[in-house]
């Protein structure tokens, strides 16, 4: 990871595996990367391994600032949630006054937890294949009928693998757009041949439409019609079977993958 600054034109992925950390290690490494007002808001869920999670995802950030900043203590920057829920670089520090925060977004899916950065908005998601998670029950609340057809086109043994590619690029999409899934993921088109998505890698270009007051010429009326109003670009990859890892941004931008084994 470059320091001081992050190139406009690269986004780098750090991602770890929480199942290789034991108990006793997160709690002596948390203890080094996060303030104790942290640790006690990142400890709120009933769910131990979401805690556990966000703990990881925090320690992640900050040792990534460290490379990037590595004369400023990884303790003094300061990471707030915004109004649409997440964490942002909040002001700036007096040695940082002419240098722009670098963006970020979370993402864990047990036991998997990454972080990208850019220096513009970004959107991550990592999924681990669950065998056993009802997909088509979950598309028919979250994908269109278009999409869900073309999952129903695909042999039965590619659907899931369908499923999760296609949920990966719509979340990143979201959180880059930053309203994570308050957005409905019906709004974020993704162009592609649905065997497409059965690859290991690819890339494709992604459109936000939403519901808009146009004025129609025939009618001299204004009505409300779905439209464009964004378009993105999103990366995928299979970075270990079965794991699903999905990046979206303004431009079609190289990924650098950077893996931390914490030990």
């Amino acid at each position: 990871m470059s320091k001081y600054d992050l190139d406009l034109a690269r986004v780098e992925v750090i991602y770890s595996d929480l199942s290789k950390i034991s108990a006793q290690s997160l709690e002596e490494l948390s203890a080094i990367w996060c303030t104790p007002e942290e640790i006690t808001e990142l400890n709120q869920s009933q769910n131990q391994g979401k805690n556990q999670s966000r703990l990881l995802s925090r320690m992640l950030l900050r040792y990534a600032l460290k490379l990037m900043h590595p004369k400023i203590n990884h303790l003094h920057w300061h990471i707030e949630n915004n109004a649409m829920g997440q964490a942002v670089l909040q002001g700036r520090l007096d040695r940082l006054n002419s240098l722009k925060l670098p963006r970020f977004s979370f993402s864990y899916s047990y036991p998997y937890v990454a972080v990208a950065f850019h220096r513009e908005a970004i959107g991550l998601d990592i999924e681990v294949h669950d065998a056993e998670l009802d997909y088509r029950s979950i598309a028919e609340n979250f994908y269109s009928p278009s999409e869900i057809a073309l999952m129903d086109s695909l042999p039965k043994s590619d659907r899931q693998t369908f499923f999760y590619h296609l949920w990966t690029i719509k979340e990143a999409s979201a959180k880059a757009l930053g309203s994570g899934l308050r957005m409905k993921l019906t709004n974020i088109n993704v162009d592609h041949d649905p065997k497409d998505l059965l690859t290991e890698y690819g890339h494709v270009p992604v459109r936000i439409f939403d519901k808009k007051e146009v004025f129609d010429k025939s009618t001299g009326m204004k009505l409300r019609k779905r439209v464009m109003v964004k378009e993105m670009y999103s990366q995928w990859f299979i970075i270990k079977p079965n794991v699903h890892f999905a990046i979206t941004q303004d431009h079609a931008n190289p990924i650098a993958l950077e893996y931390i084994e914490w030990d």
